[in-house]
Formats: structure tokens, sequence, C-alpha cells
């Protein structure tokens, strides 16, 4: 197929060309300009620029939008692999939706020819409501019109997805059925026919699917309106069934690769159980269908989200006149005034409905299951398993506990008794889980190092626990930790703390004594939830449990590496060592105090750094494997070159996070030692 030959079409590291940009792809975030376009040859990249300036980035900003050639100067990637369980693939993500790649330009030369295109006009609507309205405002507004989004919606989107209402504010289904079914009142209202309205329709279908940026779940909703408008006007009888299969085969024609995508198959799953439940009789048949369809998306639902949205579908119903009655009609009538003259008012009220609006959705949080993920071969069998149950009527209270407890019983069988190194970066996160969830330690949080940076080049962006830890434990269907150990203060060890107490209940949090004066951890502790039990541990303590924990804290700490506390279990027949960010100091002061310490697998201190982890120690240790958690090329050059000798000299395994991704051990029923698993055998790109 022509497609994948340029998809799967392979470029050297460094390169050159003219890239045909697409106007209304262009984001700006910070110092950071990111778009796609293609080259001569027809092949689709992703770009990537850091801006030079402030004056590079506003003139990008106000550019004219027939510049829409450049001459780029950059390194080519095929894109990252998956380097968690349960976390993205930016490599599979790119070829599914046709890109060749990535371009990261160092150099770019923008000139233009002078064409019209359509997607030009649907990047002057989105400038023009970007200039005109108020961020908050400006960015609801595209996503609901123009689906685009841009990190001015990312805060939104993670608030709104507990909720099971994301599509309100994705372009789909709902909304081409709203636009066209009032563009054809309009026409009957003007005493035009069916058959006299089919052309002005298919000119504002198009122009609808262009300025919606063209996604699959547009085409087959826009397909299916103009089939049941064309089985009205001709002799021909077809099925649900039928224009759902039509549908189908068209959108493959025009994307084959949408089966593929996560977009392409949602949209066409909750088509399909939308036809099983359309049935549903009686005055809340609305009401009840909705609840209906949600329940029986559930293993579809936790194959891509982890968790289920208890109130999805009461909310779904609740929210559509809001949404039909207000959002629509009002968001079309600010985006018109920024044309003609500002209506203040109108925008005050939508920005701070908006805001309340969010507000009452964050309790959602709170009403979602811990589902898990299932696997695809499970997820199949379940939706097949629910349809038949719900079709053949079965007492809906059995309905209901058969399909809340076949997937947690799956997910809980697929991710057994674990101990797992996650990928975090240039940082540290270890999680220990017990079987069915028991007991869940979590050591360490992980988070974002930051530089100093002028205003202008500051991102608006996801926690780096949004990207790492968060859908790894989500996938696990965690809810509660039972133990959250800090070692100390630095930002690579609790930066997400805060993140991780606002998505998981945490039964205890556990810091060195004096360590929570530490500024970052200060901070933290302020919005520590009352349900969350504070521990400062001084000296050395013995905690039982599932995972029976030796932990070694100093006698008073300031929260900084040499304070770190280190953690040691046992899981059947293997030691586990956590050292943080320990110094070779602290290595020494650890020896002397315990003669006879051991440890199977050992986490190197300080991310393999030269300033810990001893020949003496090492030695002594005798580790048959040793872990370092850093970021994939990282700046500090870890882990050290005098490190890996020493781990050489010693004969001991070493795995490495920056180039194997996230190292786990996994125990079946009755193995008593795992061995250490990673998703990459060598360093991606």
């Amino acid at each position: 197929m022509m497609t994948l030959e340029k998809i799967d079409q392979t470029y050297s590291l460094n390169q050159q060309f003219v890239i045909k940009v697409a106007p209304d792809s262009l984001k700006i975030n910070g110092d950071s300009l990111s778009f796609y376009g293609e080259n001569k040859k027809g092949a689709l990249f992703r770009c990537y620029y850091t801006l030079k300036n402030e004056s590079e980035k506003n003139w990008v900003t106000k550019k004219n939008l027939q510049q829409n050639y450049a001459l780029v100067n950059g390194t080519f990637t095929k894109g990252r692999q998956q380097r968690n369980l349960a976390g993205f693939n930016q490599k599979q993500y790119l070829r599914s939706h046709g890109y060749c790649g990535i371009i990261n330009i160092k150099k770019i030369t923008w000139y233009s020819k002078k064409n019209f295109e359509l997607n030009q006009f649907r990047a002057y609507l989105i400038r023009q409501l970007k200039e005109k309205l108020p961020k908050k405002t400006s960015a609801y507004l595209c996503a609901l019109f123009f689906g685009y989004k841009d990190q001015d919606f990312k805060e939104t989107q993670l608030t709104l997805s507990p909720s099971g209402i994301l599509h309100y504010f994705s372009i789909s289904g709902m909304h081409v059925h709203i636009f066209l079914g009032v563009f054809l009142s309009l026409f009957q209202l003007l005493r035009l026919t069916l058959k006299e309205s089919i052309l002005p329709m298919t000119i504002f279908a198009v122009l609808i699917i262009v300025l919606t940026g063209g996604a699959i779940g547009i085409w087959r909703a826009t397909l299916l309106f103009f089939l049941n408008s064309l089985t009205k006007l001709l002799p021909v009888v077809l099925s649900a069934l039928d224009k759902f299969g039509i549908v189908l085969l068209v959108c493959l024609w025009i994307d084959p690769l949408l089966i593929f995508q996560t977009g392409g198959q949602l949209s066409f799953l909750i088509s399909f159980l939308l036809l099983v439940t359309q049935n549903e009789q009686g005055k809340l048949k609305d009401f009840k269908k909705s609840c209906w369809l949600t329940l029986l998306a559930l293993p579809i639902i936790c194959f891509y989200f982890y968790e289920w949205p208890l109130l999805g579908g009461v909310l779904t119903v609740v929210l559509l006149p809001v949404f039909k009655f207000f959002l629509l009609p009002m968001g079309l009538l600010l985006i018109i005034s920024t044309f003609v003259f500002s209506f203040n008012f109108l925008i005050y009220l939508f920005e701070n409905f908006i805001f309340l609006f969010e507000n009452i959705l964050k309790w959602t949080i709170y009403f979602t299951v811990p589902i898990g993920w299932l696997p695809t071969l499970y997820v199949f069998f379940l939706t097949v398993f629910g349809i038949f149950l719900y079709q053949k009527k079965f007492p809906k209270i059995v309905l209901v506990g058969i399909l809340l407890f076949l997937p947690i019983l799956i997910n809980r069988s697929t991710f057994p008794l674990m101990a797992a190194f996650i990928d975090v970066g240039q940082g540290d996160s270890i999680l220990f889980k017990a079987p069915f969830n028991r007991e869940v330690i979590l050591v360490d949080t992980g988070g974002r190092i930051t530089f100093t940076q002028e205003k202008w080049q500051r991102k608006i962006q996801n926690s780096n626990a949004q990207n790492t830890v968060i859908p790894f434990l989500k996938a696990c269907g965690i809810k509660k930790i039972n133990k959250l150990i800090i070692t100390h203060g630095d930002s690579d060890h609790m930066g997400d703390l805060t993140e991780i107490l606002h998505h998981f209940t945490v039964k205890e949090l556990i810091l060195g004594a004096g360590s929570e004066k530490h500024p970052n951890l200060s901070k933290s502790l302020k919005k520590l939830p009352r349900k969350t039990d504070l521990k400062l541990l001084s000296g050395a303590h013995y905690v039982k449990g599932y995972f029976p924990l030796q932990i070694f804290a100093p006698e008073n700490s300031n929260g900084e590496n040499e304070d770190s506390i280190v953690v040691q279990t046992k899981i059947r027949n293997q030691n586990f060592l956590l050292t943080g960010d320990l110094d070779q100091s602290g290595e020494e002061r650890l020896l002397k105090e315990y003669k006879n310490l051991k440890s199977d697998v050992l986490k190197l201190g300080h991310h393999g750094s030269r300033t810990s982890s001893s020949a003496r120690f090492i030695g002594q240790l005798k580790p048959q494997a040793a872990i370092v958690s850093c970021g994939l090329s990282n700046r500090f050059n870890h882990p050290h070159h005098e490190v890996l000798e020493t781990l050489k000299s010693h004969q001991v395994a070493l795995f490495r996070t920056d180039q194997q991704g996230m190292v786990y051990f996994s125990w079946g029923f009755i193995n008593q030692v795992a061995a250490p698993e990673v998703l990459q055998d060598s360093s991606s790109p």
C-alpha cells in the first residue's frame, strides 16, 4: 500500500528539505513550536523547533498564513518506543496516524507561495479566537468548534477526563448531527425539499469537515447523516447495522489506518454499542441507554483509560441540554462577535461559567472505579459477553456485578506481585505491589527538574507523573497507596508528590524527621489531605506488612542527598535495597552500622553518579543486579563511567531506565525468584 510505503520510508539522522506546513497545526507553547507537514515525496512529519528569542516567537504567532512552506534543517527520528508498562508508545502512535517520523529542527527558513487552502481559513479562525478572547474561553471554543487543542486546553482536559464527558469538548458525532440538523431545519423553513437541500448540505458538510480538522469521527458522523438522508430519497431499505457497515467501509477507504488509532477505534466501537442499546423504552430511555452504554463499554474504556467513570452515563444525559442550548449557541455568538464588536458581558458570563463548571466536575475524580488495564483478547471477550447478557435480558443487578467483577479479576491477575523501577526520566520512583493490590508501596514520585527561564520561554505542560507514574499505577488498578516514602527533598524524587496525593488515596506518607522543613517538601505538605497520616522517622525502623520494610533514616534530616532515607525489603527470596541519592560517606556510615548488609538487587544512589556507589559498598552488598534510574541523554552524564567500571569489576548485571525503559520484577504464584525484565533491549532514539 502506498500509504505504508511513505510511512515506513527511512531517512538518515541529519536532514534538510522543504516542508509544506499545515497552517492550522501550528502550536506554540513557551519557547516550543510544533506543527506537521509533508515533503515533496508526500511523506508526513511531526516537526518541533525551539524558538530562539521572544521576537521570533511573536513573529511566528502573527506570521502570514500563506507562509506555509519552510526549509528545515534538523535530525530525524521514528519516535520513542513505549518506556513503561501501559505507557505511551510514540513510535506506534506516529505510524498509526500516517507520520513518517519526527524532525527536530535546528534551523528553519519560512517562505510563502500564493495559494489558498481551506485549512488556512481554519488557522485564521483559531488565531482570531486566540487574539480576541480570554485564554480559557478561546481554548474551549477552539476545542468545541474546531477540534483544536493546544496547551491552553490541557488543564481542562485533565479535569474532564474522570467525568466521562470529554466527548462534549471534542468534535464528535454529537456536534456534527447538531450542526447539520440545524442547517437542514433552516432549509426546511425556506420550503426546500430534502432533495433540493442535498447539494448545499454537502457543501456545508465539507466545510464542517475542514474546519473541525477532519478527524475520522467527523467523517463517520457526517457520512451517517447523509446516508440516513439518502435512504429517505431512494427506494432502499437499510438497517442501522447496514448503515454502520457501509460507513465503516467508506471510512476505511478514506483512512485505512483508522483501525490502529485510538480515536478511530473508540468512535466505531462506541457507535456499535449505541446500536445495541437503542431498544431501551420508557420515560427515562435516554438515561437508561446512556448508563448501559457506559457499562457495556467498560472493557473498552479500561483498555485505554484504566478506570471507569461511574457518573459518565448520568452526566452525559444531564448535561446535554447545557451543551446543546447554552455552550454551542453562546460559543457561536462569541465567535461571530470577534468579527463585529465585543460582547464583554457575554464573555464574562461564559468565562465564569467555565470556571464554575470545572470546579464542580473536579469532584468526579472521587467517582471513578479503578479497574485497570485489560489485555486485548479479554476486552473482546468481555464486550461480546456483556452484549450477550444484555440482549438476553439478564437481571440488571447480576449483569452489573459480572461486568464489574470480571474486569477487576482479570486485571489483578495480569499484574501480580511486582517490583517496578518506573522510567520517570531523570528521577526516581519505585513501586512494590502485592497480589490483588493487598499492599502498595511507592518510594519517591519522580518530578521535573526545572531550570531558570524567562517568562516567554515557560511552557504549560503536564506533570511528569501524568505521563509516567500515574498511568502505570492506574493500569495496575491501584486506587490506594498504603505507604508513600519520600527519600529526600530533591524535585526529581518528590516533585510530583502533590499530583500523586490528588489522584490516589495515600494512607501513610513517610519522611525523614527534619526533612519536612525542606522548601520543596514544606510546600507540598501544605496540601496534604487529612486522610493521609504523616510519619517522620528518625533512625532505623522495621515496618511489618506484606512487604517487610527495613527503613534506615538519618537521625536528623535536612532533606538533602546525604540525608536520603534508605529502604530495604524482601520479596520471597530476593532482597531489594533503595538508596535514594545517598553519597559515599552515607554508604560508609551504613556499612559501619550494618556489617552484614546484603542485597540481591540494588538501586544505585544518585542515578549512577560517581559521588555514590563506591567499590567497597558494592563489594560488601554483593548485588546480582543494579538499577540506574536516569534520564535519556541527561545533561549530568549519568551513570558515570567510574560507576560502570565498578559494577563490571564486581560482575554485577546493570539495568538502566534511560536505555531500557522500566525495569521490573514479576513473581508468579509459586516462583521464589524473579528475573529482571525490561521494555527495550538497548537505547532508543
